[in-house]
């Protein structure tokens, strides 16, 4: 009985074994955690001994040369208690590289985990570098071992439904600062885009599941869960959405670094620009194609996006497409034109962000043409709400854009394999649709045509204003070109239109047309004082020539006789000198005559 028993847990022990180690749709993956609290310093503890060795493999769907090893590249053990899942992960690579510019092109560990329904992507490089493409680090450690290194973190439990957890990991290999290819878990071929799963509602389903050891509580509910795709939808939109960010809460958040337009500011939400263009891209070697020249438009326009002369422009290889089997994406895009980018300055460190935007766009149905194959005409939507948050990632910005991947749609339609797909993209002739920007942070176009009555009822009591000012101008004018007014009338007439039209400019402000019209008062204002400074001046000099002329001027007759009786005047004054020295001479010879005769007496 002991024997049999002993077979049956052998045969139930390798069933598990079976159900871990085969290759499932991403989504079907469960892998069964043990519980266990781990020290997080990047070292293997006992705490892992019962987990599951999750052995990894190059087979990322879009990067590496095409060639699986054949052996295990990686192997990681998740545990977890009743708070964190611990996750060990023991990379197997001799040849440590840390020299390329971009994240990802540096020998690293990136972890996918849901918080609050939004992705959380860390990536920790092997000397202990990190980056918070989203969410934030709790705890981790980097440590350099003999056969490579080794990364451990935990996870919070913050997004468990029916005591599991989704989750995903994936290990970049670089060598000579290029990644030359990514690994996943067997069975996760999908996992190469780990990063496009913004949260459960994703289309990008390559998560897999880690069924928790212990009993939690839910945090979220069946309405937010991820919904499971119908067959008639898989039938209907094979194309896949490959942008990195898809916000479930999206709608404006508090904490936003919003471009700087108020929701009210017509006159800045109208020029709110947007563009769309076309192109094709490899899988492989990321070379990209433009086909034909973007389109622009802003906040509630739309408009006709024709690509036409397009054929031959390129044409897909055996070594752009790894001997034809990576299919080249065809994407439509809707951007935001780069404006959310001015939030990134010319200094921005790699993983800085730029400004937010929530866009809504609708597309019409895409009609292409492309000789020797039949018309394809993709169905038309609308992408609600769409965030948009460029991000500098060292050497390009990510994130500012939806991007909307035709290929499923046409390979499925029409039943081509990669070789044939590659042939049709290369025979384009013409693509056409119209793209229409309905919404940018929740102002939508009606919202828009409602501000911009009441803009332009607002602008008409500015331009009343500003005539009434414009009129003050006009009768300044007037009274200084009166040569009958005076010049303290000009002058105070000149004040008042200065006055006037300053305070034109303060209520012309944010009317662009307005503006124009205040800043010409102004400058007639500043002319017309101008004008009376200088008549003040030309009066001042008339004065003094007025004033010259009224003082006195001796001619030379006048100046003649006053010299003459001027000269009389000295001589008579000289003629009584002369007498009265006479008299008092006689007076004295008298005296001393009588008195001599006196003395002979």
């Amino acid at each position: 009985m002991k024997k049999l028993l002993s077979i049956l847990v052998v045969a139930l022990a390798l069933c598990l074994a079976v159900t871990f180690s085969v290759s499932a749709a991403t989504a079907d993956i469960v892998i069964q955690s043990v519980e266990g609290t781990a020290v997080i310093d990047g070292v293997k503890d006992e705490a892992y001994a019962d987990a599951q060795a999750l052995e990894f493999v190059q087979q990322g769907d879009t990067n590496g040369n095409g060639q699986v090893n054949d052996y295990s590249d990686a192997t990681a053990y998740v545990i977890n208690d009743a708070e964190y899942a611990y996750v060990f992960v023991d990379v197997h690579d001799d040849n440590l590289d840390n020299s390329g510019s971009i994240a990802y092109d540096r020998d690293s560990v990136e972890l996918f985990w849901m918080v609050d329904n939004a992705k959380a992507q860390i990536r920790y490089h092997y000397d202990g570098t990190i980056d918070e493409d989203s969410g934030e680090n709790v705890e981790s450690a980097a440590v350099v071992t003999d056969t490579g290194y080794a990364i451990e973190a935990k996870i919070p439990l913050t997004d468990v439904r029916n005591n599991q957890l989704e989750m995903c990991i994936q290990i970049n290999v670089c060598t000579d600062g290029l990644r030359q290819y990514t690994c996943y878990i067997e069975g996760n071929a999908e996992g190469d885009r780990a990063y496009a799963r913004a949260n459960r509602q994703s289309e990008n389903d390559c998560w897999w599941t880690l069924a928790l050891a212990g009993e939690h509580e839910d945090t979220i509910t069946d309405e937010t869960a991820t919904p499971a795709p119908s067959e008639d939808d898989a039938e209907t939109d094979p194309a896949v959405d490959e942008t990195e960010e898809q916000p479930v809460n999206n709608v404006v958040q508090p904490d936003d670094n919003l471009y700087p337009v108020a929701l009210d500011d017509y006159n800045g939400l109208s020029q709110i620009p947007f563009m769309t263009r076309v192109f094709t891209q490899s899988h492989y070697n990321w070379k990209l194609v433009e086909l034909g020249a973007p389109i622009t438009g802003t906040l509630g326009q739309t408009v006709e996006a024709n690509w036409t002369d397009i054929k031959g422009l390129i044409e897909w290889l055996d070594e752009d497409t790894n001997g034809f089997s990576h299919d080249p994406y065809l994407v439509l895009q809707m951007s935001d034109d780069e404006i959310l980018s001015e939030g990134l300055p010319s200094d921005a460190a790699v993983g800085d962000l730029g400004y937010v935007g929530y866009y809504t766009f609708t597309f019409t149905d895409i009609t292409i043409n492309s000789d020797g194959f039949e018309t394809v005409v993709i169905p038309g939507d609308t992408v609600e709400n769409y965030k948009l948050v460029p991000k500098n990632e060292g050497g390009w910005i990510s994130g500012g854009a939806y991007e909307y991947n035709l290929s499923p749609y046409i390979k499925q339609t029409l039943g081509l394999d990669t070789v044939q797909l590659c042939e049709f993209i290369s025979n384009i002739t013409s693509i056409s649709t119209t793209v229409t920007l309905d919404a940018y942070n929740g102002v939508t176009a009606d919202m828009l045509e409602e501000l911009k009555a009441e803009a332009e009822a607002a602008e008409a009591a500015v331009l009343e204003e500003i005539n009434g000012y414009s009129e003050t101008v006009s009768n300044a004018e007037s009274v200084v070109n009166d040569e009958a007014a005076s010049i303290e009338d000009k002058k105070t007439a000149a004040e008042d239109a200065l006055e006037a039209a300053n305070n034109a400019v303060a209520a012309a402000e944010g009317y662009p047309d307005l503006l124009e019209t205040a800043n010409a008062l102004l400058e007639t204002a500043n002319e017309l004082n101008d004008t009376v400074a200088e008549l003040e001046e030309a009066e001042a000099v008339t004065e003094t020539e007025q004033l010259d002329e009224e003082e006195p001027v001796a001619d030379e007759d006048s100046s003649a006789d006053t010299q003459t009786a001027a000269d009389a005047g000295e001589q008579g004054s000289s003629t009584v000198v002369i007498v009265v020295v006479i008299v008092v001479v006689i007076a004295v010879v008298a005296v001393i005559a009588v008195l001599a005769a006196k003395k002979k007496k």
